[in-house]
C-alpha cells in the first residue's frame, strides 16, 4: 500500500518544501531566493570580467565553469563539484547555497585570478591547464570580420586561426561567428585559407 506524501516517491521533497515555508514563510523564502540570485549574479559578473567561460540557467543559483579555467588546486580548496569523479572533466559546478557568502566567492575569484595568466593575444589561460591537441578537437568556433557565400573568411590579421585550423583533423567542424550576413565573394582569399562548414549570424545559419 502506497502511503507516501507524493506519488510513489519517499515524499522528502514535499516535506522539505513544507519545512521551508513553515520556517521562513512565503515572503521570507522569496527574500532568501533573491539573495542567492544576487550572489550568483555577482559571481557571474566577476567571471565575465576575467573572460572565464561559464554557463548559468537564468534565475538559478548554479554556475558551471569550463574545466580549462580551473586548476586542480582550486578544485581541492573549494570542493568544486566535478562533471564526474573518475576521468577527465569538461566542467565544474558551483552551487550558491545559503551558507556561501560573497566573502567566500571573493576568495575564490582572487585565487582564480592568480591561477590565470594572459597569453600573447591577451586571453586568460590556466597556469597549469592541460593542453588539448588540435587533432582531438571536433568543433571549432571561429571569430571573424567577414565571410562569403562559399565559406571563405576574413579574420583579424594575425593568422592565428589559419595556422590552428590547418593543424586540426580534416573532419573537424568549423563554425564562423559573425554579426553580419555573408558577402557574395571575397576576392583576395589567403592561399592557405580553410573553408568554414557553417557561418552563424544573428539571423541565419549558413551551411557550405
Amino acid at each position: 500500500m502506497d502511503l507516501t506524501l507524493c506519488g510513489s516517491r519517499s515524499g522528502s521533497n514535499a516535506v522539505a518544501v513544507w519545512m521551508i515555508l513553515f520556517t521562513y514563510g512565503p515572503f521570507g523564502w522569496c527574500e532568501k531566493v533573491r539573495v542567492l540570485q544576487m550572489r550568483t549574479q555577482w559571481l557571474c559578473d566577476q567571471l565575465d570580467a576575467l573572460k572565464v567561460a561559464y554557463y548559468r540557467e537564468p534565475f538559478m543559483n548554479i554556475v558551471t565553469l569550463q574545466a580549462q579555467f580551473i586548476t586542480e588546486s582550486l578544485v581541492k580548496k573549494f570542493d568544486l563539484v566535478p562533471q564526474k569523479h573518475h576521468g577527465d572533466n569538461s566542467w565544474y559546478k558551483i552551487v550558491i547555497m545559503d551558507h556561501v557568502e560573497v566573502d567566500h566567492l571573493s576568495t575564490f575569484i582572487t585565487d582564480l585570478k592568480e591561477s590565470l595568466y594572459k597569453n600573447e593575444y591577451n586571453i586568460p589561460e590556466p597556469v597549469d591547464g592541460l593542453e588539448v591537441p588540435a587533432t582531438k578537437i571536433d568543433v571549432v568556433f571561429v571569430p571573424l570580420l567577414a565571410f562569403d557565400k562559399k565559406g571563405h573568411r576574413v579574420g583579424y590579421g594575425k593568422g592565428f586561426y589559419d595556422k590552428f585550423l590547418s593543424e586540426c583533423k580534416p573532419e573537424t567542424i568549423k563554425i564562423g561567428l559573425s554579426f553580419f550576413e555573408p558577402e557574395e565573394l571575397i576576392s583576395d582569399v589567403f592561399e592557405g585559407d580553410i573553408l568554414l562548414n557553417y557561418g552563424v549570424t544573428p539571423n541565419t545559419i549558413h551551411s557550405f
